[in-house]
């Protein structure tokens, strides 16, 4: 059987990852499970402390900012020239770079997802990494409307899940609930412009 209090922070992972109730004082959090704000308070500072939830990132509408085209940029390049890569691609001042992965399967060594103001940011960026040692192919995936749904927040949830898993063996159950379903990702995506760059 689950422990009420394991379910407990079940409902408050599941309710802020829905984006409600996140704020300091968690008013909003505490009356959506009609539960005492000190209950909810005491919670949510047990949770952080176990690194169950690790932060508040805000949402940033980058279009506001310039920042109108979103896209992620592969590379496919040697073993040894991808630490230099990456650092390249962190440290450009041609684009906002959000972040940057080494890719263990598929065709690319290293995904970058970055905004672009213009088009001409977006020819910067690439003339900057063709130039590079070991690069063998550049290519961009310009994203169309994001459609965010369901599936993103259940895989959200499996992942917390698995902390408390981690954390709080009680509390396996609980977490178990929630299975994440298999996702085509962004680049296998129809929404996605594909812009081949040849060399």
């Amino acid at each position: 059987m689950v422990n009420s209090q394991d379910e407990l922070d079940k409902r408050i992972l599941d309710t802020m990852l829905s984006g409600k109730g996140i704020s300091p004082k968690l008013s909003d959090l505490a009356r959506e499970l009609s539960r005492p704000r000190s209950t909810i308070d005491l919670r949510v500072r047990l949770l952080e402390d176990e690194k169950i939830i690790e932060g508040y990132r805000p949402v940033v509408n980058w279009e506001k900012l310039g920042y109108e085209i979103e896209g992620y940029v592969g590379v496919s390049c040697s073993e040894e020239s991808v630490p230099a890569l990456l650092e390249a691609i962190k440290d450009c001042d041609c684009c906002l770079v959000e972040s940057v992965f080494e890719v263990t399967t598929g065709m690319f060594d290293i995904l970058a997802k970055c905004m672009f103001r213009n088009y001409e940011e977006i020819k910067e960026l690439r003339k900057l990494i063709r130039v590079m040692d070991g690069v063998k192919e550049v290519e961009v995936c310009l994203l169309g409307p994001r459609h965010e749904g369901e599936q993103r927040r259940q895989m959200y949830r499996f992942e917390l899940g698995a902390k408390i898993l981690r954390s709080r063996p009680a509390a396996a159950l609980s977490a178990l609930r929630f299975r994440p379903r298999a996702s085509s990702g962004a680049l296998s995506s129809p929404i996605a412009r594909r812009i081949h760059r040849r060399s």
